[in-house]
């Protein structure tokens, strides 16, 4: 294939599979029904809870009850892609062969609709890649030439993500590392049973940023859509962990991810 620098592009295909959880107003509407049958006033008192001899068993109670309800309502499906540009993510793939199939249906209004979805999904997508450049214009023209073809990614031979957790896991090993006292980490007050209301809890979830899922698979948007019931359960681990001076194991995890730093290479 030619191009405007002289260079060949390759024309042989890769294809990966990505993981991904489709959300469709069916699913949504399934997810409310059920949590409006959910009784939140069995919720265990504050001081009783702050009592309990393992709180790491309370936070891997609301973990599993959150990751339970995200695996029946919104199931992982599995799609594959090739090299297609960067702005096409599984979501936008897969709806882009749902409209497909519509059309080939000849259900051209529904299919007419998921397209405009589609295309303000990607406008979306591409904005998000704009926004990370700064003002040279020649990294502009760059990036807007990335997202117009895709071009293939720079391999790191020997390097994997496994060896670099490794070899930054025994850099930051201490075999010396003693377990410090517990201290009081919030100043108690009279009267007060709650560090954080069910109010306070549901304005966290409410205004999450979007950010990628982390270690503990709970993704920001279902947080935000489930946030008028997980309030009160965040509220009581948050509470937990302020009252016991302990921290969920699951708030101390992060996954490395490094990208280099060097061009795109035709």
């Amino acid at each position: 294939m030619a191009t405007s620098s002289g260079a060949a592009a390759p024309t042989s295909k890769t294809s990966r599979q990505h993981t991904f959880r489709p959300r469709t107003p069916w699913q949504n509407a399934n997810l409310l029904q059920h949590l409006a049958t959910i009784d939140l006033s069995s919720r265990p008192d504050p001081e009783e809870l702050s009592r309990t001899p393992d709180p790491q068993a309370v936070y891997d109670s609301f973990y599993a009850s959150g990751l339970a309800l995200l695996e029946e309502y919104y199931p992982e499906r599995t799609t594959v892609t090739s090299r297609d540009p960067s702005y096409i993510t599984p979501v936008i793939k897969a709806r882009l062969r749902l409209k497909n199939r519509l059309m080939r249906a000849g259900r051209v209004d529904e299919a007419g609709a998921l397209a405009r979805q589609i295309g303000r999904d990607i406008t979306r997508q591409s904005k998000r890649q704009l926004e990370k450049i700064g003002s040279n214009t020649n990294e502009q023209w760059k990036a807007v030439r990335q997202l117009v073809r895709q071009r293939e990614p720079v391999a790191c031979p020997g390097i994997t993500a496994d060896s670099l957790n490794r070899h930054y896991a025994s850099m930051s090993n201490d075999d010396n590392y003693e377990q410090p006292p517990k201290k009081d980490t919030v100043a108690e007050r009279p009267g007060w049973k709650h560090h954080v209301t069910d109010y306070q809890a549901f304005m966290i979830l409410d205004t999450l940023q979007h950010t990628a899922t982390g270690l503990d698979k709970l993704p920001t948007w279902f947080l935000r859509f489930a946030a008028p019931v997980l309030c009160g359960p965040v509220a009581d681990i948050i509470n937990l962990s302020l009252s016991t001076s302990t921290v969920p194991n699951q708030w101390k995890r992060a996954c490395i991810r490094p990208v280099p730093k060097t061009p795109t290479h035709s």
